[in-house]
């Protein structure tokens, strides 16, 4: 389970360099309070 979130962790800091284009803070802020 640690890996399978660790891994999620990496691709979603990966994501966010490209996302942070399109998505505000408040959106990702979001996203990390849903998870």
């Amino acid at each position: 389970m640690s890996i399978s979130i660790s891994g999620l962790l990496l691709v979603l800091t990966l994501n966010f360099q490209v996302a942070a284009h399109n998505f505000s803070y408040a959106e990702v802020l979001i996203l990390f309070k849903i998870l």
